[in-house]
């Protein structure tokens, strides 16, 4: 985790994009950071984070995908839907937060169970961004990691576009995923480079 003084007031949190390596650290200063990786928007976990956060002036929030946590899909399915977001944060742990339905991330993700994800994804952010106005969506899994995910033909994949449409977002439009300098790996990861475009982005919109 990267701590800056007690004067900051920018932060970049949320799932593992905001759990920043070692050696990439000091390229955020000014911003303080925290995530954990694969982090589902229904996490107990991610309104921690958010409720530890909510005085900063932006909370900048890597928002993962609807899919993190999808093993628990069935869990999900009976969240009663007749409570408020706040009454449908679930505790996950380790690979539960995975986004594939399997453990060798083959398993096809049925487009009724994607949308449907997509959905209560929106609606959750929805809350946050009512509960938090000083939010700002970092939307980097969508963009960079949802189209390796298995998905039925018929699952609404754009959804990177949807949220540039409709919420406060980082267009991330300086980090391309055909530019192979800004990744680490070819699980997306962000390297040295892509941090720097990244943190550039972020002083940019507080700037």
């Amino acid at each position: 985790m990267a701590t800056t003084t007690a004067a900051n007031t920018i932060c970049f949190i949320g799932d593992g994009y905001a759990d920043i390596f070692h050696e990439y650290a000091s390229l955020y200063q000014g911003i303080t950071t925290e995530g954990i990786g694969s982090l589902p928007i229904w996490d107990v976990s991610l309104s921690n984070l958010l409720a530890k956060y909510k005085s900063y002036n932006y909370i900048f929030l890597s928002c993962g995908m609807p899919n993190f946590g999808i093993r628990r899909i069935q869990e999900l399915l009976h969240l009663n839907l007749n409570n408020a977001p706040s009454g449908r944060l679930v505790k996950f742990q380790g690979r539960d937060r995975h986004p594939w339905k399997d453990t060798n991330s083959k398993e096809i993700i049925p487009t009724t169970e994607f949308n449907w994800l997509l959905a209560r994804y929106t609606e959750q952010i929805d809350y946050y961004l009512t509960l938090y106005p000083n939010i700002v969506l970092v939307p980097l899994a969508n963009k960079f990691q949802l189209k390796d995910i298995p998905l039925q033909a018929g699952a609404y994949q754009d959804v990177y576009t949807l949220l540039i449409g409709k919420y406060k977002c980082i267009a991330l439009d300086t980090i391309s995923p055909t530019d192979l300098t800004n990744f680490k790996d070819s699980l997306w990861h962000l390297s040295y480079i892509g941090n720097q475009r990244l943190v550039a982005l972020l002083n940019a919109y507080h700037a």
